[in-house]
């Protein structure tokens, strides 16, 4: 746009190669790409597995600086109950998702055989625990936006 305000020098302004306004508070990701921090992220959606056909009660976490949105699928023939919570600062706290299949419901546990959505904010680290499963092996796995 050419107009006044947007011509208007400022102080320290630094403008990277595609001749962008850079923001001293970006993040870059570790693949070099930028994140937006305020709610979403300019990287491809990522999946990983939280979960792989476990035996037995644990729990995995996810950390990421910016603020994602994670999806997990509870699979597996066994039955067992995730529960999930946010550690931010050091005091983990209980977490609501959101479930996806079946009643659409706010929810803090799931059951093999569910989606459940959860907003994980920017600084603090999403935790999955499972008990030990019934009836053989589940599976978490996750999408992340």
């Amino acid at each position: 746009m050419n107009s006044e305000y947007y011509n208007t020098p400022v102080p320290n302004k630094q403008i990277n190669s595609a001749g962008e306004i850079v923001n001293p508070a970006d993040y870059y990701g570790p693949n070099g790409l930028k994140v937006d921090l305020s709610g979403g992220s300019v990287e491809a959606q990522e999946e990983f597995v939280f979960a792989n056909a476990v035996t037995t009660a644990g729990s995995k976490q996810y950390t990421a600086a910016g603020k994602k949105d994670v999806v997990i699928t509870f699979l597996g023939p066994g039955s067992a109950i995730f529960t999930a919570k946010l550690i931010s600062y050091g005091v983990a706290l209980p977490i609501q998702g959101v479930r996806k299949t079946g009643v659409i419901d706010i929810v803090d546990t799931a059951k093999s055989g569910e989606m459940v959505e959860f907003e994980k904010p920017a600084g603090s680290i999403l935790e999955i625990s499972w008990t030990a499963p019934t009836g053989g092996a589940v599976s978490a796995k996750a999408t992340v936006s």
